[in-house]
Parts: C-alpha cells; sequence; structure tokens
C-alpha cells in the first residue's frame, strides 16, 4: 500500500510536469487515500493551488443599460440543481440577479459609476466534484 502511494506521488509529478493538471491531482488524491503523507500533501495543494478549479479571469459589461461583472472559472459550472447566487456576494449582501453557464458567472444589478467588491464563497461547486478553496473578492469599478 505505501509503495502503491509512492508510485501515485511520482505519477501525479510527472503528469503535473507534462500539463496533465486533472489527472495529477487525481493520482494525489489517490496516493493520499492510501498514505497521506505530508511532502505529498504539499504537492498536492500545490498543483490544486494552481490549476484547480479556481476564477481564472473575470470581466466588466459596463457597456450596457445594465451593468454586470463576470468571472470566469477554470472548469465547467454545475448545469443544474445549484443555486449559485448563494455563493456570491456584493458589498456583503445579497446580490440582484446571478446568471451561471458553461465556466462563467455573471453578477447582474450593478450601476455605472459605483465601486464594488463582489465575492465568490469557498465552496462554490464544479461539474467534475471540486469546489473552490477559498473565498476571491474582485474589486472593481463599474
Amino acid at each position: 500500500t505505501k509503495t502503491r502511494a509512492e508510485v501515485l506521488a511520482l505519477l501525479g509529478n510527472g503528469l503535473d510536469k507534462r500539463d496533465l493538471y486533472r489527472p495529477a491531482l487525481q493520482a494525489y488524491e489517490a496516493s493520499l487515500a492510501l498514505n497521506p503523507s505530508p511532502a505529498v500533501q504539499a504537492d498536492y495543494a500545490d498543483l490544486k493551488a494552481r490549476k484547480g478549479f479556481r476564477v481564472v479571469d473575470h470581466t466588466i459589461d459596463a457597456d450596457t443599460s445594465a451593468p454586470r461583472i463576470c468571472a470566469q472559472f477554470s472548469e465547467d459550472l454545475v448545469k443544474t440543481g445549484v443555486d449559485y447566487a448563494q455563493f456570491v456576494t456584493v458589498d456583503n449582501a445579497p446580490p440582484k440577479g446571478v446568471e451561471a453557464k458553461d465556466k462563467q458567472i455573471c453578477v447582474e444589478g450593478l450601476e455605472h459609476g459605483q465601486h464594488y467588491d463582489v465575492t465568490f464563497r469557498a465552496g462554490l461547486p464544479a461539474a467534475i466534484g471540486e469546489v473552490t478553496a477559498a473565498p476571491v473578492v474582485l474589486s472593481i469599478y463599474v
């Protein structure tokens, strides 16, 4: 079992170096399930922070009468059954509107000429079964 865990950790490292991040994360997870090694846990945490489910970019649609901010994620979002509004706050209050589609969540109901802190809570789920590890705060001006 320990040998298997070591081989899986080596596999995870090799897959990471070949830019095969999803299989690398899965190899590390399998290794840790067999043997919870602090070194492997550190490698796994590093890879997950760099390439796991996360916000990768954001855009501000300010050229419309109803401006909005959209956050782009690294993976597809869950298509049905998840109310993504519960994972978003605007200046620590519930958003007026949220639209989630594919790899993007858009927050609606913003006003021109205003500053906002838009927070995406930890635990926001992806279709692959991962969740965001930490909150992401976007300080924006519309």
